[in-house]
């Protein structure tokens, strides 16, 4: 009889605890949507807590590596900035247990036609793979910015074109970033090792994180920096 008791209470402390954890969950998510609404409303910009038609820009931004992969996206903030249409979302990376949420920045730039491209920061893994023939567009002229990144893309003529000295230098004292290009937009988010930070940012943007509401400000002005890079490159 004790022992069908004490079992009782297990199983009634185990739901307890779970009913605790997903309490807190949920009131986590609720309060960074509130949070990300006024910060929306200090920007000037549209929020939506979770994805909405209307909040949506361009179908052409699906065409971004990123959006191929994962299309869940909450949190969404759109408007118009000076690089032009913008869109910053908590977007799903992944699937199942190796999922995990990530804020990035799109940016529509009207008329670049941008060829399809990923950057992003280099690590042992795709050394690894480069000599077993994985592909990586180096620049001999900036040997720093190779070691730094990984750059991949079908028109190899078209990319390097793009990657001009600006960029170049531009990346080789930027680390950390990730940025994907196609046609018109450009995405932007932080995907350097895991557990490391952008270089001069503190702590605050962060390896598959998404980006507290209180750095969304300036999560935005850095990426559309970035952003602007791309916009005045001589493509």
């Amino acid at each position: 009889m004790f022992a069908a008791a004490a079992s009782d209470y297990t199983a009634l402390w185990f739901f307890l605890v779970v009913a605790v954890v997903i309490g807190l969950i949920f009131y986590q998510a609720r309060k960074r949507a509130q949070d990300l609404e006024r910060v929306a409303q200090e920007l000037g910009l549209r929020f939506e807590a979770k994805e909405a038609k209307e909040a949506l820009p361009d179908p052409g931004f699906g065409a971004l590596p990123l959006f191929q992969h994962s299309r869940a996206r909450s949190n969404i903030l759109s408007g118009r900035r000076g690089t032009g249409d913008i869109f910053l979302a908590d977007v799903r990376v992944g699937s199942g247990k190796n999922s995990y949420m990530q804020t990035v920045a799109c940016f529509h730039l009207r008329g670049r036609g941008l060829p399809k491209f990923e950057l992003m920061p280099e690590s042992w893994g795709h050394k690894l793979a480069q000599a077993f023939g994985y592909k990586d567009i180096d620049f001999e002229s900036s040997p720093e910015f190779s070691r730094s990144y990984q750059l991949r893309g079908e028109d190899e003529t078209g990319v390097r074109g793009l990657f001009g000295a600006d960029l170049l230098h531009f990346f080789t004292g930027e680390k950390g970033w990730t940025v994907e290009g196609a046609g018109d937009w450009l995405c932007v988010f932080f995907t350097g090792e895991e557990g490391s930070t952008v270089e001069g940012a503190g702590d605050r943007y962060r390896f598959a994180s998404t980006v507290s509401p209180k750095d969304i400000r300036a999560f935005l002005d850095e990426t559309e920096a970035v952003a602007q890079q791309f916009a005045r490159s001589r493509w």
